[in-house]
Formats: C-alpha cells, structure tokens, sequence
C-alpha cells in the first residue's frame, strides 16, 4: 500500500492514497445522486487526478465519456448531448485556459445542472465522505468507457467498452509481455486515448509505478525516463524518432529502457532498426488495434526475433479471433490480402 502507484512530475500518490481517491470520486458522484448507468464526461489533461477520477466513476456504476483535452467547448457539445450526459468532471487544459471553462458556463453551455459539474482542480475530496457502495446488480459486462473515434467525415462514432472486455485484454497483453514487463513505465500517449486506458490498467493491475509525463512531446518524455529511471516505455513512432533524432534526449533514455511499444500507426522494418539501434537496451514490441477493439488486441512478444518483431504486428491475444476476408471469397487464406475482421470479448 505505501509504493508509488502514480507519479507525474513531484506529484505522487501511493497505492493507498490511489484507492481512498477513487472510493472518494465514487462517494461524491452517489452522493450527488448518480445511478448506474450514467454517463460521466471527463475532460481534462493527463494528471494522477483524471486518473483516479476515471476509475472513481466505474466504481460509483457510471460510465466514463472520455473527451478528448484538447476539445472546446463548441466542440464538444454535440457529443456531450448525443451521450446524454449527466455528470461532468472538468479540469486543466491546453489549449483554452487554466481550467477549461467554469461550472456555470458549461451548465448554461450544455444545460447539465451546475451541481453535476465538478472541477477535477477545485474538488476537495478530503471533504467527502466515503460511503459504502451497493454493489447489487452490477455485472463484469457493464459498460466502462465511451470514447468517440473517427470524425474526419462524418460524426465520430461513440464507441463502448465494457468492463469485461478491458480486464481480459489487459490480463493477455500483461501475460504476452511478462517475460519483459518492469516496474516503472512512461505512459507517452493521451490518457484520453483506448492505448493508454489498458496500459494504466497492466501496471496498476501489476503493484508497478506508473509515471505520467506533462506533455506528450520527447524531451518531457525523455526527461520522466531519466528521472524516475523507468524501464518500460509506451508511446508512438514520432516520440521515438524525436528521442533518437536528439543525442541529449536519446543519451537519457537508452541506459535505461528495456521494453519499448509501439503502436498507432505503421512503423517500418528501418525505423524499428534504428530505434533499437538507437536506444541500444531496448527491445521494440509492435502491437495493432483500434478503439473499436478495446485497443490493442494482436502484438509481438519479447521472444519473438527481429524478423517478426520489425515486419509484423505479432499474434493476437488469447482468446480473441482474427482473420483476413475477402469481399468475394470470405475468410481468405494465410498470405493473402484481405480486410481484418475480428471476435471476441474485446468487442
């Protein structure tokens, strides 16, 4: 209970502190008269407080509407509508202001009683009474999350993940990438992304450190590395290529990394060369997925050689069906090129 369960910057919370935090978030949303089912937006930059926030709202029975930070208020107001949204938690953004807007402008904003808008920032949760919460009714198939993907060219498709789904793909992934997995990793990508919802699930599932960069850019990343001497790094190709590109930040990374993963986009076999070239203790873990699939469901493993690990996305998980099909012959043979059609717990 007293190891670092979360750390960003000089903030850090022990598991302890982590699991008072969470039945805190779960007390004050029951208490302000939430019901299973309800749909809970949070909307703010990465911090140990969105964090425990999102796991304080699968515990109270809501459902997390995960929004990306980096939303205006414009913008998000159709999803926050098309979910109907009942609660949201709010706090410090990028890109407009200190702390994304105030409960009353989203209120009128969205028309959600200002009593259900709750700044992550301003919230003193030392004040909340922890109750004791009625577990009556709930289901390892209740839904956690819904994260909206795809809106390029039409409105982004709300997807939905249940709780059953995330904690198998998390309890495979974990086993694929045990022979390898450390204690102390850099979660570089969105906590509002899929990616980084399961990764924080492996390592707090595991009693390990995870550590929450400011900004997902290389040298802030870089630099958690070397401060809190992490072995485990999670991040996208450019946050690679800015590391390596940087002999200042490459020289703080590669003593120390010993599992890299990858994913997001493609990745040739060069790039992968020069990444473990680069990053000299490393071994790079190529992984594919999509939001709609609970994330990453296929990914090497540790012990696979090169040749795989540069040329392929690995194997799928256990448990989980995959295949390449063909719109005139279906499920189409090893080698052929096909679209991905996937089953399984993960959807």
């Amino acid at each position: 209970p007293d190891a670092d369960a979360l750390v960003m910057d000089d903030e850090r919370l022990t598991y302890s502190e982590l699991v008072n935090k969470i039945d805190q978030v779960a007390s004050l949303l029951i208490s302000k008269g939430l019901q299973r089912g309800d749909k809970v937006a949070l909307w703010s930059n990465a911090s140990p407080a969105w964090l425990y926030t999102y796991y304080g709202i699968i515990r109270s029975g809501g459902i997390a509407l995960i929004l990306n930070a980096n939303l205006t208020v414009a913008d998000a107001k159709p999803l926050i509508e098309f979910a109907d949204t009942k609660f949201i938690y709010y706090g410090p953004t990028h890109d407009f202001g200190a702390d994304a807007s105030d409960a009353s402008m989203l209120s009128d904003a969205y028309g959600i009683p200002e009593s259900n808008i709750i700044s992550i920032k301003d919230t003193d949760l030392s004040q909340v009474e922890i109750i004791e919460i009625d577990m009556t009714g709930r289901d390892p198939h209740d839904d956690a999350y819904i994260i909206y993907t795809s809106g390029t060219t039409a409105f982004p498709k709300a997807v939905l993940s249940s709780q059953f789904a995330i904690t198998n793909i998390v309890r495979q992934l974990s086993l694929c990438i045990s022979s390898a997995r450390g204690q102390r990793a850099v979660l570089g990508v969105p906590l509002f992304h899929a990616y980084a919802i399961y990764v924080s699930w492996i390592y707090l599932s595991n009693g390990a450190t995870l550590v929450l960069p400011n900004r997902i850019k290389a040298d802030v990343i870089a630099n958690a590395v070397e401060k809190e001497d992490a072995s485990d790094l999670w991040s996208v190709a450019t946050i690679y290529q800015g590391i390596i590109d940087n002999e200042e930040l490459a020289a703080k990374v590669a003593p120390r990394v010993k599992i890299c993963t990858i994913a997001g986009s493609y990745t040739s076999p060069v790039q992968f060369m020069r990444f473990e070239a680069a990053l000299y203790n490393a071994t790079f873990l190529n992984m594919y997925g999509m939001t709609e699939t609970c994330a990453t469901y296929t990914t090497t493993r540790p012990e696979d050689d090169t040749y795989v690990r540069y040329n392929t996305v690995g194997r799928v998980v256990d448990g989980i069906e995959a295949a390449a099909w063909g719109e005139e012959n279906g499920i189409l043979p090893p080698g052929e090129v096909g679209e991905v059609i996937t089953r399984g717990y993960h959807l």
